[in-house]
């Protein structure tokens, strides 16, 4: 699906980072914090596609440290443009 933005240099595809919706580990969420702000001060030039998670969502879920996380990078992207 994302193959048609491999030799596309506006944009970013970030999909590296925590991937376990229960992780509760402080330094994994800093360590995908500090990519992706590396990432984005890189790049300003460059529109970020990032991966975040639908449990946003969901009432039971939204409090989770995980989707805290999610919503603290959705928002370092939008206030990075």
């Amino acid at each position: 699906m994302f193959s048609e933005f491999k030799n596309n240099d506006e944009f970013i595809i970030f999909e590296s980072g925590v991937s376990n919706s229960k992780c509760t580990n402080s330094l994994e969420f800093k360590r995908e914090l500090n990519l992706l702000t590396n990432t984005i001060e890189t790049n300003l030039d460059k529109t970020i596609v990032y991966f975040s998670t639908c449990s946003i969502y969901n009432p039971s879920k939204n409090k989770w440290s995980y989707v805290l996380h999610n919503r603290k990078l959705e928002e370092l992207i939008i206030l990075s443009k």
